[in-house]
């Protein structure tokens, strides 16, 4: 219920028309970090990252969409043997991690 809790005071703080970039930036890494069970969520919120509009600001009415559309797909999560709540692990992490970066190669 972690990942409710964090939208719910997400959506509690958003005040007037825009919130800042890099503020939107925390909330969705804090976000992904509490929905790492659910490759979905992490999935929707990599692409939210990687398409984050403005340069310095976020439009609110933006925002509160991207909290609505999170709060959607985690709760279409199926809950884990035992009803607790939480979604089950990932069968399959490997297919869902990125490459490692290329390494930097330092002239001598």
């Amino acid at each position: 219920m972690v990942v409710e809790s964090f939208i719910a005071d997400m959506r509690s703080s958003v005040d007037g028309e825009l919130t800042g970039r890099s503020q939107v930036v925390d909330h969705l890494l804090d976000l992904r970090l509490a929905a790492s069970a659910n490759s979905a969520v992490v999935e929707i919120i990599d692409r939210l990252l990687a398409d984050l509009p403005g340069r310095t600001t976020v439009p609110n009415e933006w925002w509160l969409g991207v909290l609505a559309d999170v709060e959607r797909a985690w709760r279409h999560v199926p809950v884990a043997a035992g009803g607790s709540g939480t979604p089950p692990p990932v069968a399959d992490r490997a297919r869902t991690v990125p490459p490692p970066l290329p390494r930097r190669i330092r002239p001598e």
